[in-house]
């Protein structure tokens, strides 16, 4: 009981954190959701923007919240880490879909991000 309250305290502080950010849901071309990029510029890091990303497995359902979730928190261990969080296989090659789709939401959502922070130094 103490170990979700201690869990709950630190997502609350996280939350915090996050009140100044860019968030948008990438979609297929018919529309439908697939994931979530967030941008994240805290305070103490004035150049810095710090993007966090979720994809939703084809076998899965969408879930608006937990995307946005899985990316508030990749955004904040990219800042934690001061380096990007980028999907890997195990041989340490990017997948197909990171090539694809994906790759092609990121590059506009980072040239917005760019525009907006109007900064040019965007972990992701």
């Amino acid at each position: 009981m103490d170990k979700e309250k201690v869990m709950n305290d630190s997502s609350k502080e996280q939350e915090q954190e996050f009140r100044k950010y860019i968030s948008q849901y990438t979609r297929h071309e018919n529309r439908v959701p697939f994931g979530a990029l967030v941008a994240y510029k805290p305070e103490a890091d004035i150049d810095t923007v710090y993007v966090g990303w979720s994809r939703c497995s084809s076998q899965d359902q969408f879930e608006k919240d937990k995307a946005m979730k899985i990316a508030k928190s990749r955004a904040h261990k990219a800042y934690e880490r001061r380096t990007a969080i980028m999907p890997r296989d195990y041989r340490g090659v990017a997948p197909a879909w990171w090539q694809g789709e994906f790759k092609e939401r990121m590059a506009y959502f980072v040239k917005r991000v760019q525009k907006y922070y109007r900064t040019n130094d965007v972990r992701y």
